[in-house]
């Protein structure tokens, strides 16, 4: 098992390299180690990780000081991975027209201190693939100035991208970010559509009067919608939305979507893809990594712990992906999953690290990873 663990260290090197991840030696050599750890299964706690190391004669304070060392490093941020992840996310995404945005909010509080972690990720099959987020030791929603510091980066890797240049790009949020002024600002500056769900205690402006969102609210029955073009949401913003009010059939209320799309069913249907970011902050805090059970608070090394946790969610996510496209997954129900394409990668990474044979791992690097460098490179090192 240590040499399998070692070949995938080595691989996830090369990986990192033809990524482009600008990272010193021992620090790429670190981070490759964590994510061979996460993909076993290990949870995201600084002590377990630390056993997990190779043992290099050193005493396991030693490489508990090592990764506390990468995880406080400033030099070392989520910033640096936001094109390695766009690049990762490529092959799960390069045939869609659409790439949906999706901005979100979790927080937990652990030994007193509260840590608030506010990311963008995109939405893909019921689930959602990191790019990037900011941590706060500090409680309480966030601000229009904290969504333009997550999504500016995000937005502009994704313009980079070659093969994401022609796409459109649209945001999906909740309540917490449902200010007209960031889709005005996303439209104005980007040229991003926005999908955000209101309040509804907010007003929506009409040539006449201000008319409170729950007053439409009392006008629809479950089964019943309404397309309102053209409308301002508050008084102090004049940019002009399109608002989709809708109540489903065994919801427990209406749902109002300011949009800047044209069609009512694709502004439900988009926004109904929201949800996937919420199972993946489950599968952070405590499903899979089990981040908010360690010890770590602060802000800057909880940040940097998501960087392997991140790379290594979207590995799976496209691994889960593989399997379901050639059928290797066996679905109880035809239409619904019956696990997740996350766990389903997970648990295909676990297997193939706890084989003995090298060439299964040689085989299933060139299946996931088709039309990369790195695994030729890597079946050098292995003389296969």
């Amino acid at each position: 098992m240590k040499q399998m663990f070692s070949y995938s260290h080595d691989g996830f090197v090369l990986l990192l390299i033809e990524l482009g991840v600008q990272l010193t030696k021992p620090a790429r050599n670190l981070l490759a180690w964590l994510m061979v750890a996460l993909l076993e299964k290990t949870k995201a706690h600084l002590f377990t990780l630390a056993d997990r190391l190779p043992d290099d004669e050193t005493t396991d304070r030693a490489r508990q000081q090592r990764i506390r060392r990468f995880l406080s490093n400033p030099r070392i941020t989520p910033q640096l991975f936001i094109s390695a992840l766009v690049g990762l996310a490529q092959p799960l995404l390069k045939d869609s027209a659409v790439i949906e945005l999706v901005i979100d909010r979790t927080e937990w509080i652990k030994r007193q201190t509260p840590v608030n972690v506010l990311s963008v990720a995109i939405s893909y099959k019921g689930r959602a693939l990191p790019m990037f987020w900011v941590v706060y030791n500090r409680r309480g929603v966030s601000r229009m100035t904290d969504w333009q510091a997550v999504l500016s980066p995000v937005i502009e890797a994704l313009r980079a991208s070659c093969w994401a240049q022609n796409k459109t790009l649209h945001l999906l949020a909740d309540r917490e970010f449902a200010s007209p002024k960031l889709s005005q600002w996303l439209w104005e500056t980007y040229r991003v559509g926005s999908t955000l769900r209101l309040k509804k205690s907010e007003y929506l402006q009409t040539v006449e009067e201000s008319v409170p969102v729950k007053h439409y609210f009392s006008q629809l029955a479950p089964g019943q919608c309404r397309f309102l073009r053209r409308h301002r949401v508050t008084r102090s913003c004049q940019f002009h939305l399109n608002i989709a009010l809708w109540w489903g059939k065994g919801y427990n209320g209406p749902w109002a979507l300011m949009t800047t799309n044209r069609n009512l069913l694709v502004t439900i249907s988009a926004y109904s893809r929201r949800f996937g970011i919420e199972p993946m902050y489950k599968d952070w805090k405590t499903n899979a990594f089990d981040i908010e059970g360690t010890k770590v608070t602060q802000a800057k090394r909880i940040s940097t712990l998501l960087i392997p946790i991140a790379l290594c969610y979207v590995i799976c996510v496209l691994e889960g992906d593989r399997q379901e496209a050639t059928g290797e997954v066996i679905k109880a129900h035809k239409e619904k999953r019956t696990k997740g394409l996350f766990l389903v990668g997970l648990c295909a990474f676990c297997r193939k690290l706890r084989s003995l044979k090298l060439n299964r791992l040689l085989t299933f690097f060139n299946q996931l990873f088709s039309g990369w460098f790195w695994p030729e490179k890597l079946a050098q090192i292995l003389q296969i």
